[in-house]
């Protein structure tokens, strides 16, 4: 309910924070931001969550007539919806607003896409870790990693001579 809620207000502050006759690539931009911040984050921090829940779980879990890979496509497919509710959360404002729908459908699936991948990051971490705590801090250093890493990187390796010689050593940034 939280990450719903937090989706519904972050696509609600561009339509507040510019209400112009023509905001729609405001609102995209804002929109994006929050895709690339937001979602990624909620859907680690849940699909951590999600995997430590079925470890306590287990031995009831167990008793059920069905695999673990089945619970855990079930699981995937469920938090997968969730991610792609939330997120239709945060583009219907501008929606209901008058952005264009085309655009925001574009953005509104690939979002999900993103949010689907950190989905399973995080699912993959909560599975992997025993403890809860720890899980939740290793994912949350893997978001923090994936979202920034590529920018320290480059920062330590713009010091280093070599680079600075070559700078062609390194691809260019995604993005």
């Amino acid at each position: 309910l939280v990450f719903c809620g937090v989706c519904l207000l972050a696509g609600g502050i561009p339509v507040w924070a510019d209400p112009g006759r023509d905001f729609s690539e405001t609102a995209l931009y804002a929109l994006l931001q929050a895709g690339l911040y937001l979602i990624p984050l909620f859907a680690i921090l849940i699909g951590v969550g999600s995997a430590q829940n079925e470890q306590e779980e287990h031995l009831l879990l167990m008793s059920q007539p069905m695999s673990r890979g089945t619970r855990v496509w079930g699981k995937f497919a469920a938090l997968g919806v969730l991610v792609a509710g939330a997120v239709l959360l945060l583009v219907l404002p501008a929606a209901i607003a008058g952005c264009r729908l085309g655009a925001l459908g574009f953005l509104w699936f690939h979002i999900v896409g993103v949010g689907g991948v950190f989905l399973a990051l995080g699912l993959a971490v909560g599975f992997s870790a025993s403890d809860r705590v720890k899980a939740h801090m290793i994912g949350l250093s893997v978001w923090l990693i994936l979202l920034a890493g590529w920018n320290v990187l480059a920062l330590v390796a713009a010091q280093i001579t070599m680079v600075q010689q070559w700078p062609q050593v390194l691809p260019p940034a995604p993005g």
